[in-house]
């Protein structure tokens, strides 16, 4: 209703106009001309502008449109397999027509990229490794059959979870050794990368667990070195965002990032069924783990029993002393029913 109003008032200009012209001298024709074919430009933007008004009202409903989609068909679930066994069959499409395409993997790893992170520093990186042979090194099939030429495995790694003893640096650089930090980064980062593949209509499956082994914590994973080199032997270089340290920010040699997931990528097989199996993972229930604080104040007791501790070491002790006796008194508090 509105663009036919639009409309209606450009015409009843323009027409006003081309009255106002016939009884005017030729220069002044001239001149209301050129007003009119403005004015008539002005006119077939503003249903644009409107239209744009219009849809960005209705972006309020986008995001819980999405959300209703995936719960509503399972989209939340990982792809898993009929058993747990050797061999069993997975609900990803397994020949080429499932895989997931070149730009569709850019827009995800794009979209990756924009993750929060500690510190801002852009620290963990991907790998995508397209080859079926491969894949299957990687990931293995004691679990089920996950991979093949309708899949991709993207390998996450990251940075601040090799220990300084262990780390390897052509240039002499050392690097943070965070590993709550660097597994933190790594998961915000999954996360993205998984509502991204969602998004684009594909089912994922992560492997921390992999038949190629990703060494223990703080040491390097040098089985998964092979992935962050060229072709000439030399590392791949990453670009770690952090502004705000010149220590940190810029280009990266991968020598020192740690493995820490494979994530397969396909298209769920929607036509499967096998005694019962239709794709997604099989879980009881997703329970809904969580809460609002609800503004708990402490006892008097437990009051009572830190202001003591307080008292009783201020001035006397060293800092991990008093620490020591608070900790004590918190527990004497629980232990009597405090908490």
């Amino acid at each position: 209703m509105k663009r036919k109003k639009m409309l209606l008032c450009s015409a009843l200009l323009i027409l006003s106009l081309t009255v106002l012209s016939a009884c005017s001298s030729a220069n002044s024709d001239t001149a209301q001309t050129s007003s009119a074919a403005s004015e008539t430009v002005d006119s077939t933007e503003a249903p644009e502008t409107e239209s744009e008004t219009a849809e960005n009202s209705s972006t309020d409903t986008i995001g819980t449109d999405f959300l209703d989609w995936v719960r509503e068909n399972d989209r939340y679930k990982s792809v898993g397999a009929v058993s747990k066994e050797e061999g069993a069959i997975s609900g990803f499409i397994m020949d080429a027509s499932g895989k997931p395409t070149t730009e569709d993997l850019n827009d995800i790893l794009d979209f990756t990229s924009k993750a929060v992170a500690s510190g801002g520093e852009n620290d963990v990186f991907f790998v995508v490794v397209e080859d079926p042979d491969m894949q299957e090194t990687i990931v293995g099939t004691s679990k089920g059959i996950y991979t093949g030429e309708g899949t991709v495995t993207v390998l996450v790694y990251s940075e601040r979870l090799v220990s300084e003893e262990n780390q390897v640096s052509a240039d002499g650089t050392v690097y943070k050794y965070q590993v709550d930090r660097g597994y933190y980064d790594a998961g915000i980062a999954t996360g993205y990368f998984n509502l991204a593949a969602i998004a684009h209509g594909y089912g994922t499956h992560m492997f921390q667990g992999t038949a190629l082994s990703g060494g223990a914590v703080g040491e390097r994973s040098a089985n998964y070195d092979q992935f962050l080199k060229d072709e000439d032997g030399s590392w791949l270089v990453y670009r770690n965002g952090d502004t705000t340290s010149e220590q940190w920010y810029g280009d990266h040699p991968a020598e020192n990032l740690k493995f820490v997931c494979a994530i397969v990528v396909g298209t769920m097989d929607t036509d499967i069924n096998i005694d019962g199996f239709t794709g997604p993972t099989v879980r009881s229930e997703y329970p809904a783990n969580y809460a609002y604080w609800s503004g708990y104040q402490e006892t008097p007791e437990e009051t009572d029993a830190v202001s003591s501790a307080t008292t009783e070491t201020e001035g006397t002790g060293s800092e991990s002393e008093t620490a020591d006796t608070l900790s004590s008194a918190t527990a004497e508090t629980t232990a009597a029913g405090g908490n």
